[in-house]
Parts: C-alpha cells; structure tokens; sequence
C-alpha cells in the first residue's frame, strides 16, 4: 500500500517516530484484544493505519479483511487513536470507494 501510495501521489510518507510508537501501540492492543498473529505480520498495515490517523485521512482502501481490516484490529486503532485523540479513519473496500467516487 505505501508503494502504491508512491506511485499514485509521487512522494514518499514520512515515517516519524510518533508513527512507529503508535504501530506498536496498536499491536499491543491488538493483542490485548485476542490477536493471535504476530507483529511483523501486522507492521505495515498498522503503520499505514498510523500514519494515516496522524495525517488525519478519513479512508484506507483496503481488501485486506485478515489483518488491515480485521475486526481486533479496528478495535485497536480505535482504542489506541482515542487515547490519543486522533481520528480513527475508516476502512473501506476497493468496490465500495468505487461506489462513493
């Protein structure tokens, strides 16, 4: 997805220490929450959630119903980004943003 975003947007993502903490915080939670896999499986996508939630995005469009867009890990994003009052944004199917478009 980050490549992606590179290739549609021509600039690279800036990937802060904030961003790393809050991955980690959703891992956490994640795993608080019952998650059973482990972290590398869920880095990326929670550092896309993450970097999202800090430059305030309302949608990730994503197929990915396994980790991205399981339901323990919404949970999570949205525990973790109330805690530190950030927007949560949604995730959405590929189809379903073709709708909206």
């Amino acid at each position: 997805m980050l490549q992606l975003y590179d290739k549609v947007i021509k600039k690279q993502l800036i990937t802060t220490d904030l961003a790393i903490s809050l991955t980690k915080k959703y891992f956490n939670e994640y795993r608080k929450l019952g998650g059973t896999h482990n972290y590398n499986r869920f880095k990326n996508d929670f550092l896309i959630v993450a970097l999202s939630s800090l430059y305030a995005l309302y949608l990730i469009v994503t197929e990915d119903n396994k980790t991205m867009a399981s339901k323990r890990a919404n949970q999570s994003y949205l525990v973790v980004n109330t805690n530190n009052r950030l927007r949560t944004p949604k995730s959405i199917s590929f189809r379903g943003f073709y709708l909206i478009l």
